[in-house]
């Protein structure tokens, strides 16, 4: 089967890297896959992406830097499907979308099956609402990532959207055990934090028209972080992230008194020895899909702290990571105390709930549903 993946670039995104660990996956699994980038890669990690992608026999198209609107990508894509004619052509974000729509128009030979995944529950986001719409009636399927994207999803479109609607929930490389003691000492050393401190961490883009309004909420991160500790508390706050709003952030925590036990990393490769230093993760999301970072550091055995949202409660059946309502920096900051204090306990329930999350979210599973979709479609098409 002749599968092309589409995504605007490959970096730090969770999008990027579930395209980029999907197209592994399935060609592991006998697909014949192709990754269009529709604006080349980004930064270290799109770098180190590309050539795990190539090292699996992924051919990754689109590597120079470009506007992802750009005439000349429409044109690429519509000669890729009328020469090399792909089974499936699926697409990731709303870049991929418009550019596949626009590409079937000029293409002289039409692939079998249109499918894009739906990787939010905030729908429309910051896009035209117009094309959002009309995007819903050009693909053949939609595939959410989650359940609570789903219901999203359905609610905007209508009951008919169930027709064109599965469910396969994102997967991703995971952890294969928990962090050692050794390995905690390690990572900490690598990235130059303190031995001796209690580290929370955060991953996410510093992205949305204020941080009182971004996706990540890292306000109610800092916000929550300086209430519940004071300047002598051995603490510190890690983010791996990047964006416009990093600035803000940064003045925000300033602002707060906490910047001296803040740490900004900007983008980072891996996030693996984040996790492996880190004593909790933190996420604080207004609203996410499904969070392949919250999944990766999940993995390592590491407590949870975040909104008690159903994109996030979802994930995890045992009960064992902490829920705060969202925007409620006094409850971030209770649980946050609550963690320290308990901290034994806690981190032993999130190992049995580390091994929950790599049974039921790993990339063989994730790419395993999607070649049975994708081979159940281009079938019932064909027979159509």
């Amino acid at each position: 089967m002749k599968i092309l993946e589409m995504i605007a670039t490959i970096g730090v995104g969770g999008a990027e890297g579930l395209v980029s660990d999907l197209s592994i996956e399935l060609t592991k699994r006998g697909g014949e896959v192709k990754l269009f980038l529709l604006a080349g890669l980004r930064g270290i990690r799109g770098e180190l992406l590309k050539e795990r992608l190539t090292a699996e026999g992924v051919e990754v198209l689109g590597l120079e830097p470009r506007k992802p609107s750009s005439i000349n990508n429409v044109c690429r894509i519509a000669r890729l499907f009328s020469e090399w004619q792909p089974d499936v052509v699926h697409c990731h974000l709303y870049s991929s979308e418009v550019a596949a729509s626009f590409s079937r128009i000029f293409a002289k030979v039409q692939p079998k099956v249109f499918i894009r995944t739906i990787h939010n529950t905030d729908i429309v986001g910051s896009r035209s609402k117009l094309v959002s719409y009309l995007l819903c009636n050009l693909f053949h399927y939609n595939v959410a990532c989650s359940v609570s994207v789903a219901d999203s999803y359905v609610n905007y479109r209508g009951k008919s959207a169930v027709d064109t609607l599965v469910t396969i929930p994102n997967g991703c490389n995971l952890s294969e055990s928990t962090t050692t003691a050794g390995e905690k000492i390690e990572a900490r050393n690598e990235l130059g934090l303190p031995q001796d401190a209690f580290i929370f961490c955060h991953v996410g883009a510093f992205r949305g028209k204020s941080l009182a309004l971004s996706q990540k909420a890292q306000d109610v991160l800092l916000k929550s972080y300086s209430s519940a500790f004071q300047q002598e508390d051995n603490t510190v706050l890690v983010f791996a992230g990047d964006g416009p709003l990093r600035e803000e952030a940064e003045e925000l925590s300033r602002a707060l008194g906490c910047f001296d036990r803040t740490i900004f990393l900007g983008n980072i490769p891996e996030s693996w020895p984040l996790f492996k230093a880190s004593d909790v993760f933190v996420m604080p999301s207004r609203h996410e899909g499904l969070s392949l970072a919250l999944l990766e550091a999940a993995s390592t055995g590491l407590p949870v702290v975040a909104s008690d949202i159903n994109e996030i409660r979802s994930l995890n059946s045992l009960g064992g990571w902490i829920y705060c309502p969202v925007d409620d920096c006094t409850a971030f900051a209770r649980s946050f105390r609550k963690v320290i204090a308990q901290y034994q306990n806690i981190a032993e329930q999130a190992k049995e709930d580390s091994i929950y999350i790599r049974r039921n979210y790993s990339i063989e599973e994730c790419g395993k549903q999607y070649l049975d979709f994708f081979s159940h479609t281009t079938l019932t098409n064909v027979n159509e």
